[in-house]
């Protein structure tokens, strides 16, 4: 069963706010919570489901981009789409930039927040998934052993074995002895698959 997702409203204007819990809660079936300000939504962001922010840009004290700033710096997988005023284009800009998945001219028609609301869980989705595939693939590779890791490496940077036993200084056997036990290690059947594993691991950027 895939985690229940949430919508997280942070809005400090009340009228604003409560009418977009009670349109979301009454014709969506997601979750809904909402919080006052900026600071409030990020005391609880860390403990927080998954989900989508609707984050609005004009707060005082903490602006809605200095809020998303700060949760790129934390790396949240949340999703946010920026609420702005009529005319705000350097601001949406600003917010793309900044990683929000998508913003939104107020004042807000339903079907369009439930659109970007939708694309954003969409989008969260896909970053759980690689983020889980790239957990996984390097804790397979933690499991190989220094000499098998270079020969990796080697793979990886599309080094035959020849080149790879000339730079670790070992004999073109010992390489192909280590490149069989990393494969098994890996439970891998070609260097097709140490290339994936290495994509999925971020040891080669895309």
């Amino acid at each position: 069963m895939s985690e229940e997702r949430y919508v997280y409203i942070v809005d400090d204007d009340d009228d604003l706010r409560e009418s977009l819990v009670d349109l979301i809660r009454t014709r969506t079936a997601w979750r809904v919570r909402p919080f006052t300000g900026g600071q409030a939504w990020l005391d609880a962001e860390r403990e927080a489901s998954s989900g989508c922010v609707l984050l609005d840009h004009s707060m005082p004290g903490m602006t809605g981009l200095a809020v998303l700033q700060e949760m790129q710096r934390r790396k949240s997988l949340h999703q946010v789409v920026m609420l702005t005023g009529e005319g705000n284009i350097a601001i949406a800009v600003d917010a793309m930039r900044t990683g929000a998945s998508d913003f939104i001219e107020k004042p807000a028609r339903f079907e369009q927040l439930e659109h970007s609301i939708g694309a954003a869980m969409d989008r969260l989705n896909h970053v759980v998934a690689t983020d889980k595939r790239s957990e996984e693939a390097k804790a397979r590779i933690a499991k190989l052993k220094p000499r098998e890791r270079d020969v990796m490496l080697g793979l990886v940077e599309g080094h035959p074995n020849k080149i790879i036993a000339h730079r670790l200084g070992l004999s073109i056997r010992t390489v192909e002895l280590y490149r069989a036990a990393l494969m098994d290690r890996l439970d891998v059947d070609s260097v097709a698959d140490v290339l994936k594993l290495a994509f999925a691991a971020d040891m080669i950027c895309a």
